[in-house]
């Protein structure tokens, strides 16, 4: 019965897309988020390092990243507008505002 259980699981991991199992940098490149945003260092958006730190107390961190990422967003770095991500699966954007987050805040 045990066995049964792992089974299932298994093909639900299998079944269930690759968002999570791509690391976050590479579905950022993939979706061309690194054409105006890297690590450390500003290009036209701000570094992910930045956005790490400045939301790391935030607690709906997660859900307002996945939101400006999904709709877009201005004002909060600058004049640079952030376009909406319409082409881009909710799995992957939940997958690169968690890689976002979880970046090391040095």
């Amino acid at each position: 019965m045990k066995n049964k259980y792992i089974l299932v699981l298994a093909a639900c991991f299998s079944l269930g897309g690759n968002a999570f199992a791509e690391d976050g940098y590479a579905l950022a490149q993939k979706h061309m988020c690194t054409s105006c945003h890297s690590l450390d260092k500003k290009i036209m958006g701000p570094p992910w390092r930045s956005i790490a730190i400045m939301y790391q107390d935030r607690p709906d961190a997660e859900a307002y990243l996945i939101g400006v990422i999904r709709n877009g967003g201005s004002g909060t770095w600058g004049d640079a507008k952030m376009p909406a991500s319409v082409t881009v699966g909710d799995a992957d954007i939940k997958a690169i505002a968690r890689y976002i987050l979880a970046l090391p805040k040095e």
